[in-house]
C-alpha cells in the first residue's frame, strides 16, 4: 500500500482545489479512490471562502506518491463509531 497526495481542481471558474491524502496500490488506483470521499484523508479546501461546498473536476485531478509500503492499518477507513459500542447497543 502506498500513500499519495492529491489535488482536485474545482469544476468552474472560481479558483480553488481540494487537497488531501489517499492510500492506494498504484497511481491509477489512487485516481479512482479519490472520487469517494470516504477514501480521502486530511482533506483541505483551498479557496477564498474555505467552505468546501463546490463541484470538483476529477478529470483534472493529480496524484503524487508520498510514501511507499506504508502500514495497511493507516489505509483502512475508520468508522466514527467504535465496533464495541455498536455491539453493546445490539445487546440492549
Amino acid at each position: 500500500m502506498n500513500k499519495y497526495s492529491f489535488s482536485i481542481p474545482y469544476d468552474y471558474s472560481k479558483y480553488g482545489n481540494l487537497k488531501g491524502t489517499v492510500y492506494a496500490e498504484s497511481e491509477e488506483d489512487a485516481l479512482r479512490k479519490i472520487s469517494d470521499y470516504r477514501n480521502r484523508v486530511n482533506e483541505e479546501y483551498v479557496d477564498s471562502d474555505d467552505h468546501g461546498e463546490t463541484n470538483l473536476d476529477f478529470s483534472e485531478a493529480e496524484v503524487e506518491l508520498d510514501e511507499e509500503e506504508v502500514n495497511s492499518e493507516l489505509a483502512e477507513p475508520k468508522d466514527s463509531i467504535p465496533s464495541y459500542f455498536l455491539a453493546e447497543l445490539y445487546m440492549l
